[in-house]
């Protein structure tokens, strides 16, 4: 058995070999500790030092650099499927229901809205809100989470998912454009806005959820990590 020394030793390799994930250094601390362990078994006369440099060496001439790679690859696909399947709850039951709910509500103001240009303004209002959810995620991230050591599971928050809907919006516009139409005098335009600003805060708060979850999973498995924001 490695004395805890040596797995603090272990634990700063790590880190000097530029893994600064403590919870990958935690993962690589484990697996270069049990690696060494069974060299030194199967051969007792081995150092420390040299098990070292040859389980260190198995991992290749780019050393730790090509695991953290692959690890972060493979957070941001796992990050886009659990983005994917939380938009799904919305389309599937019950929460669909909620989903047709907040169409609904969306529409109703339409009807209390006599002049056209007001339900038109109303239905641009509509498709901007859920511009302003990533812009409330990230002031409650920041202050209900926040970790004080830096984790490679949360390193899939890097990556955004591009919703598309506003490109439907300047595609609409561009085609009454060449139409020669105005935008607000079309039927259309209402309705089309406020179902894509739907659509969109779908998407948001799928996004929310998945986020939440991801941090809820690190607080559970390395709540030392944010011990400091915790306290």
């Amino acid at each position: 058995m490695l004395t805890n020394e040596q797995i603090a030793f272990l634990d700063q390799f790590c880190e000097q070999k530029d893994v600064h994930y403590y919870d990958l250094r935690m993962e690589l601390t484990d697996h270069l500790a049990e690696s060494i362990e069974n060299k030194i078994s199967e051969n007792p006369a081995l150092s420390f030092d040299t098990a070292l440099t040859a389980v260190y060496q198995s991992f290749g001439k780019n050393g730790f650099s090509d695991l953290v790679g692959e690890r972060r690859a493979a957070l941001i696909q796992a990050r886009k499927k659990a983005y994917r399947k939380e938009i799904r709850h919305y389309f599937e039951w019950p929460r669909i229901l909620s989903s047709t709910a907040l169409l609904v509500v969306a529409f109703i103001p339409t009807f209390f809205l006599q002049a056209a240009d007001a339900r038109f303004v109303y239905s641009l209002c509509v498709l901007l809100l859920p511009s302003l959810i990533p812009f409330l995620r990230l002031q409650f991230i920041r202050r209900r989470y926040r970790p004080a050591l830096p984790l490679i599971s949360l390193y899939a928050l890097n990556w955004h998912p591009s919703i598309s809907l506003t490109s439907l919006y300047f595609i609409y516009r561009i085609l009454l454009a060449v139409l020669n139409k105005k935008i607000e005098a079309v039927p259309l335009s209402v309705p089309f806005f406020l179902t894509l600003g739907v659509a969109g805060l779908i998407f948001e708060l799928s996004n929310f959820k998945a986020v939440q979850n991801l941090y809820t999973k690190a607080i559970k498995e390395y709540p030392l990590a944010f011990m400091k924001k915790t306290s």
